[in-house]
């Protein structure tokens, strides 16, 4: 593994990839029947006569898979010391299934900790992008500097 990145090593306007996963029919509907079963969800044959002409992903799936591609893509890539969470998430577009999703984060400000000399603050902009973008949502990390 190559060496973490430190605050100093953010930059206002980076881009980062966290790669790419694909969503099955098997494993929307898996994911639907137990954590948010309405038909467009967890029943195919619904879905087909309902708004999206079949199954999509349930927005908490698609904030699930988020979770995932930004932990593995990013934040263990970092000198990550948590963070006070998200600040907005918003689904423009339905996920749909058998379909690779790529997923970014975009630094939006990196600022100092005037509290805290070992550590600064990123503000990120995060995206999944299927076809159309699926998942918008912005959040912050402390991430330690440099020699501390």
């Amino acid at each position: 593994m190559s060496e973490k990145l430190y605050f100093e090593d953010f930059a206002v306007g980076q881009r980062f990839s966290l790669g790419e996963s694909v969503l099955t029919a098997a494993e929307i509907v898996a994911f639907a029947r137990r954590w948010d079963p309405q038909p467009m969800h967890a029943d195919e044959e619904a879905a087909r006569s309902g708004p999206f002409g079949g199954v999509v992903a349930s927005g908490w799936h698609v904030a699930g898979l988020w979770s995932q591609l930004f932990v593995r893509g990013f934040l263990f890539r970092v000198s990550a010391m948590g963070g006070p969470g998200m600040e907005s998430l918003r689904l423009p577009a339905p996920a749909r299934p058998d379909l690779p999703i790529q997923g970014y984060v975009d630094v939006i400000d990196a600022t100092p900790s005037a509290k805290h000399a070992h550590r600064g603050t990123v503000l990120w902009d995060g995206t999944l992008v299927q076809e159309q973008t699926v998942l918008v949502l912005r959040g912050r990390v402390y991430v330690r500097r440099r020699g501390t």
